[in-house]
């Protein structure tokens, strides 16, 4: 992204645009082949995250960890440990998980130029959508409206810098992302077919005749094929 597009995304016009009608409700959730562990969610409640392998401790607003790398910031933005909440299945899981998410709307709620990246905004677009029946919760009718107006936000902003997604797997996972949000937010249909041409552009360019990801690389190749199967399946 230009430093001057990322000028205007910071002002309080670029956010009112992206405030149009908030969907009333989900039309459904994502169909979702990759599952968590309820070690991890146990992780979560303690304040630990585990980042590629290792568990770290970083309380109850993690993305402000100044100790953090880039990667792992950029892990925590995409809230895959949602799923180990969901895992864990428990009312403390599901409270932690509206907890953390309401924090991080209020933190990052507005443009940031990390956070709201086409394929970190995908991916998290993906977790919240497939967490959603396991997070709702009729006695926060709040957090429902909270959850379903940042995540119309954060899906009007994709749909305006998909093309501007990193090169590789990530591309795939902004459009996922798209395509969700545009299937199960009630009112959002009109960017399905441009969230569906990314993806057919996507894999057109990475994945080889033999059904391959040309990184050659299976946890690349795993992470594709789950994506593919989630789209297929919602």
């Amino acid at each position: 992204q230009s430093p001057l597009r990322n000028v205007l995304f910071k002002t309080g016009i670029y956010d009112w645009s992206l405030r149009g009608r908030t969907p009333e409700r989900l039309r459904g959730v994502p169909s979702n082949p990759a599952e968590g562990t309820s070690v991890e969610g146990r992780a979560v409640l303690d304040g630990d995250y585990i980042l590629f392998g290792k568990a770290r401790h970083l309380g109850d607003l993690p993305w402000k960890n100044t100790g953090l790398s880039t990667q792992e910031a950029e892990t925590l933005h995409r809230f895959a440990f949602l799923s180990g909440l969901q895992a864990l299945g428990s009312d403390d899981a599901a409270a932690k998980g509206r907890e953390l998410m309401s924090r991080w709307i209020n933190l990052y709620g507005r443009w940031k130029p990390m956070a709201w990246n086409p394929a970190i905004t995908g991916g998290r677009l993906t977790n919240w959508l497939c967490a959603y029946g396991f997070l709702r919760n009729q006695d926060h009718p709040g957090f429902e409206l909270t959850l379903l107006d940042s995540a119309s936000a954060q899906l009007r902003h994709l749909s305006r810098t998909i093309e501007e997604s990193a090169a590789g797997s990530e591309t795939i996972e902004a459009a996922e992302g798209m395509i969700l949000g545009a299937l199960c937010l009630a009112g959002m249909e009109t960017l399905l077919d441009a969230g569906l041409a990314s993806l057919e552009i996507a894999l057109s360019q990475q994945v080889l005749a033999d059904g391959g990801h040309y990184q050659r690389n299976p946890m690349v190749q795993n992470d594709v094929l789950t994506k593919l199967i989630r789209v297929r399946d919602t």
